[in-house]
């Protein structure tokens, strides 16, 4: 089973020798007219065998019987203390194997309905936890509190689950108002309602006063509404004077119903029992979208920020802290006003605990220059159960610090002086620091990622045939899958491309080598299931080197069979000064009676030959972008492609991430640019020559407008 930024992809394959696998039994039964679904997981991690080792049959059997039986035992005795109608669950407290504290899963977060037997909270920890932090130390002290488990072994003091009374929020007439049956407000912190005439229990909201940096009840920690709880959520906005909402989950995640949409889309109105909210404007970008909602009750208009964070992934964190680096600077940057900033996500602790904790360090750190995330853990974990629910939550609150507040500043307000910026970043040796910089920055991209990447390496060896290079392979971030052809083989799904974010859009690029002779067909294939419909060719077609191949339809030759289902046909050649277009047709005769034949618009730059770091001309692929901006018709990513998938893809890539956020944010950063669109391809933008080519680039774009007023 894997989960991706897409959603769930699953496939029987032989485990990979040498790597570490997370066992997890899941029990489906049908009751009460629907599926029924309970999780557990073993406590340690299983390895398989190297591949020299073998593995013998009784071996399998004994890990099977050691599997199974604690298993069977374990659902037997469940299945008799749970009460009649009662759903099959898995307690905070159930951990088949080790000790309990140690367990990182979040039962919210498996969509686990869980009506907890009678256990009163856990102790909380009596002593009081601090570790104050100065800036100048973070970055030692986050590397070697990943390597030594320090993070760890902090994480692991306090209890997940319930530690002190919620009696309130399970009252039979609250009950139904909690998301998820074993994630309650607390009463001492609980946000109450004013009780509404003809409902005395009107005052519950699964929600808990959380206090900042400074400032008691700085924030409101709570679950994404309900259907039946959205007009309780416009409520506790309105009484408590919010000016600022951060919504940290999708309303669907993986198919799954996560928080109703109580927001309506730009335009439109909406009316919650006496309020209503207007969304006035939205700003959409690759990881999140920010909202303007006019919200008015009894005559009276307020204005609230809705700040979306939409790429969390539902189950683990953003593989790199860039992205929340940049919406905590948004939320840091938006005044509250006199009401206290609603954070939510699904169950309301995870998410929301991570980006209240690093948002209460980043205060900390504006006001005193330390920061002390254990201490404030454990307020959040005081006040709402299972805030920062994992180790890895944990980690992301460091990295995010170490991104905010010690991250050599990068970013250049674009006006008529950044050309002289430029030459003067060129003269001091600043570029030439940032772009070493970015490199001893690696440990930190790599801090977040799992065992995975070893999967990932080992599956592209398998498949070296299928690539130009054996540095150049798809690692776990954004590789991308096709289908298997034919089935039998299981290395037919792999092909060496990865999905790259633009700066508006989430997997807006696809990039990937030129296909080898070999590997055309899988190419054609990537095109036909992604939805492809423009290809951007950066690098001359050299038949001389070996393994390169023309892979499109011609005029001299018009069909090309990639594999038998497919049928790719030359339609029409137009040739530009910079570019030439080449339309085909691409038709599926796998696909349903009723696709129409597709047309595919392939853009190949004129003269960036393969051996060269740079285009022809900064002014040539600028205009190519403009182009390929002009040409996408919004289905589907953009595939890029380069001799080897690198080194003219990732200038291109970094190129229009930097154009986009200088046309959206008069905002030129390199930096930025280079490290978001390396996180699924290391390889990218591998030279100084590249790196500042890209600054005068951005000079080249600059200066082919008029004014620098507006760039929109």
């Amino acid at each position: 089973m894997v989960f991706n930024a897409s959603g769930v992809t699953y496939w029987n394959q032989p485990l990979t020798p040498g790597v570490q696998y997370q066992i997890i039994l899941v029990a489906l039964h049908w009751q009460d007219d629907e599926y029924k679904v309970s999780c557990a997981k073993l406590q340690y991690n299983v390895q398989t065998n190297l591949e020299e080792d073998g593995g013998t049959g009784a071996e399998w059997a004994a890990l099977l019987l050691l599997l199974i039986i604690p298993a069977v035992v374990y659902f037997i005795v469940r299945k008799h203390v749970r009460k009649e109608g009662d759903t099959l669950e898995l307690k905070t407290d159930d951990v088949l194997y080790g000790n309990r504290s140690d367990s990182t899963d979040n039962v919210a977060d498996l969509d686990l309905e869980v009506d907890k037997l009678s256990v009163g909270p856990k102790l909380a920890p009596s002593q009081k936890f601090s570790h104050r932090l100065a800036i100048a130390e973070l970055e030692e002290y986050v590397k070697q509190g990943l390597t030594s488990g320090e993070l760890q072994r902090q994480h692991a003091l306090f209890p997940r689950g319930q530690t002190h009374p919620w009696d309130y929020g399970r009252l039979p007439q609250n009950k139904a108002k909690n998301r998820y049956g074993n994630l309650v407000a607390y009463d001492e912190t609980r946000v109450k309602l004013k009780k509404l005439s003809e409902d005395q229990f009107s005052d519950y909201i699964n929600a808990n006063y959380i206090h900042g940096y400074s400032t008691p009840n700085f924030y409101i920690a709570t679950q994404g509404p309900k259907r039946n709880t959205v007009v309780d959520f416009w409520r506790m906005i309105w009484q408590e004077h919010v000016q600022v909402i951060a919504i940290l989950t999708n309303v669907v995640e993986n198919g799954k119903l996560k928080c109703e949409q109580y927001w309506p889309d730009l335009g439109q109105e909406v009316t919650h029992g006496d309020i209503s909210v207007l969304n006035a404007s939205t700003q959409i970008f690759a990881d999140f979208t920010f909202r303007l909602l006019n919200v008015t009750c009894k005559g009276k208009t307020r204005k609230i920020h809705h700040l979306h964070f939409t790429s969390w992934p539902d189950h683990g964190v953003p593989l790199y802290p860039q992205s929340v680096a940049s919406y905590l600077k948004k939320l840091l940057a938006t005044p509250p006003g006199l009401g206290p900033i609603v954070v939510h996500c699904s169950a309301g602790v995870g998410r929301t605990g991570t980006i209240i904790l690093a948002d209460t360090c980043l205060r900390m750190a504006a006001a005193e220059g330390y920061v002390d995330a254990l201490g404030f853990l454990q307020q959040l974990r005081e006040q709402r159960a299972n805030m920062v629910d994992n180790l890895d939550q944990y980690k992301l609150v460091h990295l995010v610090l170490l991104e905010c507040l010690v991250a050599e500043p990068s970013s250049i307000m674009c006006d008529g002086n950044l050309g002289k910026h430029v030459d003067k970043l060129c003269k001091s040796g600043v570029l030439l620091r940032q772009f070493n910089r970015m490199r001893d920055l690696r440990w930190q991209d790599q801090a977040l990622r799992s065992t995975s990447a070893q999967t990932s390496h080992s599956t592209a060896q398998k498949n070296d045939s299928k690539n130009r290079s054996e540095k150049i392979v798809p690692g776990d971030g954004g590789r991308i899958f096709i289908s298997r052809y034919p089935y039998e083989d299981a290395n037919s799904e792999y092909i060496n491309a990865v999905y790259v974010d633009g700066f508006r859009i989430k997997d807006q690029f696809v990039a990937t080598q030129f296909p080898l002779t070999s590997t055309v067909g899988d190419f054609w294939r990537l095109v036909a299931e992604k939805n492809i419909s423009l290809i951007v060719v950066l690098n001359d077609i050299d038949e001389k080197i070996k393994n390169v191949c023309k892979f499109w339809p011609t005029e001299q030759q018009v069909h090309m069979n990639p594999v038998p289902y497919l049928k790719v046909t030359w339609k029409v050649k137009v040739e530009a000064l910079c570019w030439t277009t080449h339309s085909v047709s691409l038709s599926n005769s796998d696909a349903s009676s009723n696709t129409q034949d597709k047309i595919i618009h392939i853009l190949q730059l004129n003269g960036w030959k393969s051996g060269e770091m740079l285009p022809p001309s900064t002014t040539m692929i600028l205009e190519l972008w403009e182009e390929t901006e002009r040409r996408h018709s919004g289905k589907g990513p953009i595939v890029v492609t380069c001799l080897d998938g690198a080194k003219a893809c990732g200038y291109f890539l970094a190129l229009a991430f930097l154009v986009e956020k200088i046309k959206l944010e008069q905002e030129c950063d390199v930096c930025h640019a280079v490290r978001m669109v390396r996180q699924n391809r290391e390889q990218f933008v591998p030279t100084l020559e590249q790196f500042e080519s890209l600054y005068r680039a951005a000079v080249s774009y600059l200066d082919s407008f008029q004014t620098y007023a507006n760039f929109n």
